[in-house]
């Protein structure tokens, strides 16, 4: 009998997030857009932890982002290069740091709501949700189908971080006093998917289709 040796397969490598890490967040509020991101870091080196989470984008954009939809944080004035984002990737690598995104979709500023009444929560009384001057936005609007994907698009273009955080990333049934609101009854039509919002073929054995929420009109 003659004994065959079989090459050996390669080993997949672990992806970091795999294996156990520590994680220092950072939530912030608009007026802190104009901190030390190099005290930070070292605070949380000290700390022990190997990941910082930080905000990024969302209800509001914690870097100069170009696009309509997204509220940039006035407070960025503050900071001599305007970049919250960006000076905190920058010091987070120089440490050795992860730095994962921190993304929170679930509301929009009232003058982008006004703006888009598509794309709001309406609750079965025909009320929008609207909470400490935000508005909570339809899952299956286009907001969440078309405008999260641009706004992920913007930062992977521009910075090296190493993940995403998605907040409060759900049908916003309940608000943050944690009253029950119920289903959202949005009637407008929902846009493609994601995956095919540029109009590029679906994926083998799958077919277009839309999807849309309950059953009232707009609040005026």
């Amino acid at each position: 009998m003659t004994d065959v040796c079989q090459p050996a397969q390669p080993v997949a490598a672990r992806r970091w997030w795999e294996s156990p890490f520590e994680m220092f967040q950072t939530n912030l509020r608009e007026v802190d857009a104009g901190m030390d991101v190099d005290r930070v870091v070292e605070e949380i080196v000290a700390f022990g932890a190997d990941t910082w989470l930080v905000n990024t984008g969302g209800i509001f954009s914690f870097y100069p982002t170009d696009l309509p939809f997204q509220t940039r944080n006035p407070y960025l004035a503050d900071r001599p290069g305007g970049d919250l984002v960006g000076d905190a990737v920058a010091a987070a690598h120089r440490r050795g740091l992860r730095l994962v995104a921190r993304m929170d979709f679930s509301k929009i500023a009232l003058p982008i709501a006004r703006e888009h009444p598509e794309w709001c929560f309406v609750d079965p009384a025909g009320e929008w949700q609207v909470y400490n001057g935000l508005v909570s936005v339809c899952p299956s609007a286009g907001y969440y189908q078309e405008k999260v994907v641009q706004v992920l698009d913007e930062v992977l273009d521009r910075y090296d971080v190493d993940g995403f955080f998605f907040n409060w990333f759900g049908f916003n049934e309940v608000d943050y006093s944690g009253r029950y609101r119920g289903v959202s009854q949005n009637r407008r039509p929902a846009p493609r998917s994601p995956r095919t919002a540029a109009g590029g073929p679906c994926p083998p054995g799958r077919t277009r289709r839309t999807t849309t929420c309950g059953g009232a009109t707009r609040p005026r």
